[in-house]
């Protein structure tokens, strides 16, 4: 739990993180982009009639940000899993 002492938060509770946060962050992120990356590609086709460079150079940086955004989450997931394997080790008492 996260107590308040003063101005700063201090989480008590080591093994608390904000890993659902800042998933949640990012796909909210990435749902805004690829809305107007789609509202954009749907006004070209449908009302100007033709797609230009930049349009794709816009799908392409959604693309590339959807691929860097995802290896960002797996290696997060991976290193907590590998922090909760060794946390959990590490407050196990040790025999002589």
């Amino acid at each position: 739990m996260a107590t308040n002492q003063g101005s700063a938060n201090i989480i008590s509770n080591p093994s608390e993180t904000l890993q659902g946060h800042l998933y949640a962050c990012t796909i909210t992120t990435w749902a805004f982009a690829a809305t107007a990356v789609a509202v954009r590609f749907y006004t070209r086709v449908k009302i100007v009639g033709n797609t230009g460079w930049d349009d794709w150079m816009i799908v392409l940086a959604l693309v590339c940000s959807s691929v860097y955004a995802t290896f960002q989450m797996l290696r997060e997931s991976s290193q907590a899993v590998l922090k909760g394997v060794t946390s959990a080790n590490e407050d196990m008492p040790r025999q002589s």
